[in-house]
C-alpha cells in the first residue's frame, strides 16, 4: 500500500499529545506506548486489508493460563507503558479489556466471521483519505 495514505508517526504523536494532555501537539512529544500504538494500528490496518467483506479482525491472546480468541473492537494506550485491547470473547460473547505492558505484547491476528452490524464489518485500522 502507498505509505502516503497512512498517518505518519509525526501525525500520531501530534494527535496523542492533543488527546492525552501532554503538550500542544508538538511532534517531539512521544512516549513508548503511543509509539507502539501507532505501529500496532498500522499492522492492524495492513491485516484488515487482507480480510474478506464478511470478516473482521480477531486475535489469539495467551494469558491467564489459557488461550483466548477475542474480537478486537478497539485499541488504546496509557503512557508510558500500557496498550489496552477492548473486545469480546468470540465463543462466550463476554466483554473483555486486556491491559498489557509493552514488554508483554504477543498477539496473533486472525480473521473472524463478521457480526451483522449495519451490513459492514468493523475496521479498526485507519488510513488517511481511504
Amino acid at each position: 500500500m502507498d505509505s502516503s495514505k497512512r498517518l505518519s508517526l509525526s501525525d500520531i504523536k501530534n494527535i496523542s499529545a492533543l488527546y492525552d494532555g501532554t503538550g500542544d501537539g508538538d511532534s517531539t512529544m512521544c512516549s513508548y506506548a503511543d509509539s507502539l500504538y501507532g505501529n500496532l494500528m498500522e499492522q492492524i490496518a495492513d491485516f484488515e486489508e487482507t480480510l474478506r467483506d464478511d470478516e473482521e479482525i480477531g486475535a489469539y491472546i495467551s494469558s491467564f493460563g489459557r488461550e483466548m480468541l477475542i474480537r478486537i473492537e478497539n485499541v488504546g494506550y496509557h503512557n508510558p507503558y500500557f496498550i489496552i485491547f477492548y473486545g469480546t470473547l468470540v465463543d462466550e460473547k463476554s466483554k473483555v479489556q486486556l491491559v498489557q505492558h509493552l514488554s508483554q505484547i504477543n498477539i496473533m491476528f486472525v480473521a473472524v466471521k463478521a457480526r451483522e452490524l449495519n451490513g459492514k464489518p468493523k475496521r479498526l485500522g485507519f488510513r488517511v483519505g481511504g
